[in-house]
């Protein structure tokens, strides 16, 4: 019999962050994602059709509020990557895309954030030529701003301060197989995946503690897990991926599948079986998208 708690919908909203939901990411407890690594993709645009959900809200506020000469309007793109360690996020980076107003911007942090330096300016070959881009270094925090006339980037932790001064533009490799291979077959107008931690997993073995023997199998095995969705106007076609080692098989995905509701109102499409990737694809209509969503994964 199906149960409102299914692995594969707790390990998607543990693992990739609560992000792409409307509530919580399964009840997770602060610091349940120990060690792991979350990124998102997310086209602006599908949130005057769908809502945005409440965990997006926030962070999404965080960043456009930080500056009055920046809107959500004016991002048709965003893409990030957080590293979070205990409790806190160790290392994290945003990607704005869209049409800025990079004079106000500059002149913003020239006047109320004295802690920022700029860097020395530097040409970067763009599509439309040489386009000049200007950095903020706060060296102390460990935090680099980079404006352009249609992006900006904020990297934070040394790491991903380190990658964005290699790179002039867009996110930087992530070099976690996990991760780049479910990003491989995740694509869509919003996009989440996240890589499981040892802590994410023993919280995951305590929450699923009514599930089988091969579920926890799964668990121990995991190694990632992912949603993307496609929007359109009237249907959603939404995508789950977990990534997992060679300790699983077939029959172990079967389990997982069979906690499917048939009643759900996300209509599973299809199901693949890779040995170290497993996919289930939906449809659901884009008006009941977060409700249905959530409903499937179990966090509702």
């Amino acid at each position: 019999m199906a149960t409102r708690r299914t692995l594969l919908g707790q390990t998607v909203a543990l693992v990739a962050g609560g992000f792409l939901t409307a509530g919580g990411a399964a009840g997770r407890p602060t610091g349940a994602q120990q060690g792991s690594t979350v990124s998102i993709t997310l086209d602006t645009e599908i949130l005057s059709v769908t809502g945005t959900p409440a965990t997006l809200a926030p962070r999404i506020s965080a960043f456009t509020h930080r500056y009055g000469s920046l809107s959500l309007r004016d991002i048709d793109r965003l893409s990030g990557r957080a590293r979070v360690g205990g409790t806190q996020i160790t290392a994290g980076y945003v990607l704005a895309e869209g049409s800025f107003n990079t004079d106000g911007l500059r002149n913003e942090l020239e006047e109320n954030e004295p802690q920022f330096v700029v860097a020395p300016g530097q040409s970067y070959r763009g599509t439309g030529g040489d386009e000049k881009i200007t950095r903020f270094v706060d060296e102390d925090s460990g935090e680099l701003i980079e404006l352009h006339p249609d992006r900006i980037a904020v990297a934070r932790g040394q790491s991903e301060v380190k990658a964005l001064r290699s790179q002039s533009a867009g996110l930087a490799p992530t070099g976690h197989t996990a991760i780049d291979g479910l990003t491989a077959v995740l694509d869509g107008n919003a996009v989440a995946v996240g890589t499981a931690g040892s802590s994410a997993k023993q919280y995951l073995h305590r929450r699923l503690a009514h599930l089988s023997e091969s579920s926890h199998r799964i668990l121990d095995a995991l190694r990632g897990g992912g949603v993307s969705m496609q929007v359109g106007r009237r249907e959603t076609r939404l995508r789950y991926a977990l990534a997992v080692d060679e300790r699983t098989t077939e029959a172990d995905f079967e389990a997982v599948t069979d906690e499917f509701d048939s009643a759900t109102a996300v209509t599973v499409t299809d199901t693949t079986y890779e040995q170290s990737r497993w996919l289930v694809d939906g449809t659901v209509p884009t008006a009941s998208l977060w409700e249905a969503h959530e409903r499937f994964l179990g966090i509702q």
